[in-house]
């Protein structure tokens, strides 16, 4: 044979192979991690409605405990969720009516003041409340009714009976678990076809590779909003600002930096690991995940805690986190013969 034409033909077949491994690890991801995530964001928004439903019902301090732990339940999920920051999620705003956060304008607290001044019942409405304010409608504006400073169980009630605040709880409550359905149905049903059969024919993606290349966006970008906004927003410098910290009031923005962690490992292992050939490599962006992890974990407190009297652990576990990203951002597309594109971040 031609040693032009076996070279082609080693490369055709070299194509081939890679092409199908991508498809594989791709699909891995769906199977394994996407729609697994958003089971799970769906069955514990299912149970805030149901714990919201219970303290309107008696609005005490038991059921408001109960309330406040589905709350976290849910917000754990999502923070997991949360890296899967193209397809379905930004379909219809859902990522920012699940979460809308930074909030720089305060548009929650301006648009929460009105809904609840005019306490219109129309209002509450699932058909008129999914398309109010995004910033009302997810788990940061339940973040603020929840823990709104010096709040009781008596300010859920009247005469009894829930009043409009306690309504609009059940409300955002809802409104949660509907768009964690429709992502959920989104990736089982359309989206995974999408990523299945990629083409030029295709509206989203042209190759598996094409595919494989947003997962290493979203990968960088959950690390990279960790860094630039879940961190250096309220610890600038030596002007530290709690209030510019995710979930702030509920006392969880290093929790959900831990669940950020957690997720980027995942994705990383499902898709990513097995294309890297240099072992070093690989144990290296491996050590840095667990080291990222580990510290993490050894740093279960309140940001302001944490701050005040951690500070050089927390200035070790940032420092780490920044190591894994520059890693993920450097090494790793080099690696696996991917290059990183625009991200959401990119030009902020």
């Amino acid at each position: 044979m031609n040693k032009l034409l076996l070279l082609i033909l080693l490369s055709s077949v070299s194509s081939v192979l890679a092409a199908a491994d991508w498809s594989k690890s791709n699909l891995d991801v769906v199977d394994q991690f996407a729609i697994p995530s958003y089971q799970t964001l769906q069955k514990n928004s299912q149970q805030l409605i149901q714990s919201s439903q219970a303290f309107c019902s008696n609005a005490n301090e038991k059921q408001f405990n109960t309330l406040k732990k589905s709350f976290h339940e849910t917000m754990d999920a999502w923070q997991i969720a949360q890296i899967f920051r193209s397809g379905p999620a930004m379909q219809k705003m859902r990522f920012y009516r699940l979460e809308m956060w930074p909030d720089r304008s305060n548009a929650a607290a301006k648009h929460l003041r009105k809904l609840q001044k005019e306490a219109n019942p129309d209002s509450l409405k699932a058909e008129n409340f999914s398309k109010a304010s995004t910033a009302i409608q997810g788990l940061s504006a339940l973040e603020r009714i929840l823990y709104a400073k010096a709040v009781t169980p008596n300010d859920f009630q009247e005469k009894g009976k829930a009043n409009f605040k306690c309504q609009l709880v059940q409300t955002i409550s809802l409104n949660i678990h509907t768009i964690s359905t429709e992502l959920l149905k989104a990736w089982e049903q359309d989206f995974r076809n999408l990523i299945r059969t990629p083409s030029k024919d295709n509206t989203v993606f042209e190759s598996h590779k094409s595919v494989a290349a947003q997962f290493l966006n979203d990968l960088n970008t959950q690390l990279q909003v960790i860094l630039t906004q879940k961190f250096k927003r309220p610890l600038n410098g030596k002007n530290f600002r709690l209030t510019r910290a995710e979930s702030w009031r509920s006392q969880r923005s290093l929790r959900n930096i831990l669940f950020n962690l957690k997720a980027s490992n995942e994705l990383y292992k499902i898709i990513f690991l097995s294309h890297i050939n240099d072992e070093k490599l690989q144990q290296k962006q491996q050590q840095l995940f667990e080291q990222a992890l580990k510290l993490g974990k050894d740093l279960a407190l309140p940001l302001q805690d944490a701050h005040q009297k951690h500070s050089e652990k927390l200035t070790q576990w940032i420092a780490a986190i920044g190591a894994l990203n520059s890693s993920m951002n450097s090494e790793l597309p080099i690696a696996i013969d991917i290059p990183l594109g625009f991200n959401s971040l990119d030009g902020d």
